[in-house]
């Protein structure tokens, strides 16, 4: 039965294992209160960023009387870079202009045509040669200031979404609280900091066992997954972001099997090296794999996972992947 139960549920109060939401009630009323308005920030936290294209990695919530503290970390995919920035560290955003300068010569006229000799001639049609050269070089400069400005225009537009999104978010929390408390709100950036940071040893490491999935190189999901699978190891208590990053996946592809062949032979990778922090992962699979009528259960198992063990610090998570022949269910534990 070890296997079945929540493992996070199962080691709460013991050593560093805490509650995510904590607040100190005085009646029986405000405790469902309380506990209501945390499973609900969490939900539209969620739903707010998936929305956008972010993954919720950490989710934590804290209530008084007068004060509500909010702390979430997230981790930010290519199709939302120019969302969310570091609003916690710096409100004002710095654009770094490039200046671009176009040398323009004017070209000598010649006096008349009829002083014109067969020399002259020759030196102008070697000239002209020198004009062509010169107008090319031109008008790609010409065309790299107009993608500049075109840059430029989307970067202040991507600079506005940055401020207003956290501020739409507190916004709507107000709202849902009706103006009880007063908001504290803190993020962190997976992809940046020192939580994502490698020595130049590591790195030259990685680099080699990259190129050994060479093959796998031009499938959509090759970049994204390996970015998430490394901020994964290098931080603790990642099985949410897995299992979020597995439902996304199962959702958009069509060979199911194909991409949890290279997901098994990926992480066997990383568990393996000194880059981790992860000893072992158990993912769990069920659901109907690549359309197929009937649903089969897959099992990927790398490392050493001590379930039924109190003292192990083990994190579990388990999310849903909702597709048009079905759903999949995935449960991911971290050791």
């Amino acid at each position: 039965m070890g296997q079945k139960t929540n493992s996070n549920l199962l080691r709460l109060n013991i050593k560093t294992n805490e509650w995510n939401s904590k607040y100190f009630e005085k009646n029986k009323e405000e405790f469902t209160l309380y506990n209501y308005q945390s499973i609900q920030i969490q939900t539209y936290l969620k739903e707010m960023l998936e929305k956008v294209g972010i993954m919720l990695h950490k989710c934590k919530i804290q209530f008084n009387e007068n004060y509500l503290y909010i702390y979430f970390s997230y981790y930010v995919t290519k199709k939302s870079q120019f969302v969310v920035s570091n609003y916690n560290t710096s409100n004002k955003l710095k654009t770094k202009q490039k200046k671009f300068k176009i040398n323009t010569k004017k070209f000598k006229k010649h006096k008349q045509i009829s002083n014109l000799k067969i020399s002259d001639f020759e030196i102008s049609f070697s000239n002209r040669s020198k004009k062509t050269q010169f107008k090319t070089k031109r008008l790609n400069l010409i065309n790299k200031y107009k993608q500049y400005q075109q840059k430029k225009q989307n970067f202040d537009t991507h600079t506005l979404n940055k401020k207003t999104f956290f501020q739409k978010i507190l916004e709507n929390l107000s709202i849902f609280t009706n103006n009880k408390y007063h908001i504290f709100l803190t993020t962190q950036n997976i992809n940046k900091g020192l939580t994502v940071k490698f020595t130049n040893k590591e790195l030259m490491l990685l680099k080699k066992k990259i190129f050994l999935f060479k093959r796998y190189t031009n499938r959509p999901f090759f970049k994204e997954s390996f970015n998430i699978l490394i901020a994964a190891a290098k931080t603790r208590k990642s099985a949410r972001l897995i299992a979020e990053y597995i439902a996304w996946q199962m959702c958009l592809l069509k060979r199911h099997n194909y991409f949890l062949i290279f997901l098994k032979q990926v992480l066997d990778l990383l568990v393996k090296t000194k880059v981790s922090k992860m000893k072992g992962i158990k993912i769990v699979v069920k659901g109907r794999f690549n359309n197929v009528p009937r649903a089969k259960t897959k099992i990927i198992l790398i490392g050493n996972i001590p379930i039924q063990t109190l003292e192990k610090d083990i994190n579990y998570h388990e999310s849903a992947a909702y597709t048009k022949n079905g759903t999949f269910g995935i449960k991911v534990w971290v050791n």
